[in-house]
């Protein structure tokens, strides 16, 4: 796991960065205004939610993972159009607990776009997103792992790290 400095720019650079987490279509979580959700990146290009046409402005974001069945890369904002990132492989942490999150969504509704299944989930009082494929129960849950470190000093371990493994309660 190597921390590297990058500038997003486009979309071919998270195209490119596809293949080290996925042999197939990878996600992506971005978080930031004005979107935060779930994108697919394929090598045909990037693939958004239906009815949303986010701003591919990287300067609007703060944090993105783009994950797959090999691992993560976690990239976030460090300043004015600076961005850090990591990779991390699936099976590189030797201490870490794996759990399933739930995401918000008490109701589903189903909508193929170019041949990609999307499900929004929503709750009652307006909250949505929208998740690569189909949902096969509810609530969907990410699949996380988190990695435990230890402090020198003391020996307390804690979370060191995390990574999005999938999802859960969805067929891709």
């Amino acid at each position: 796991m190597n921390k590297v400095e990058l500038k997003p720019t486009g979309t071919d650079w998270l195209v490119q960065r596809r293949a080290d987490v996925n042999d197939q279509d990878a996600c992506l979580l971005v978080q930031g205004y004005p979107a935060t959700g779930f994108w697919v990146i394929s090598e045909k290009g990037v693939f958004t939610p239906p009815d949303e046409s986010p701003s591919l402005n990287w300067d609007l974001y703060w944090d993105l993972r783009l994950f797959g069945d090999r691992g993560e890369w976690h990239l976030w904002r460090t300043g004015a159009g600076a961005w850090a990132g990591r990779l991390c492989a699936s099976g590189e942490w030797s201490e870490y607990l794996d759990r399933n999150d739930a995401l918000w969504g008490t109701r589903s509704e189903k909508r193929e776009v170019d041949g990609r299944f999307w499900t929004r989930l929503w709750e009652e009082r307006g909250a949505t997103v929208w998740v690569p494929g189909e949902a096969t129960e509810l609530p969907v849950r990410l699949k996380v792992r988190r990695h435990i470190g230890y402090q020198p000093e003391t020996g307390l371990a804690g979370f060191v790290d995390a990574m999005i493994l999938g999802f859960r309660g969805v067929k891709q």
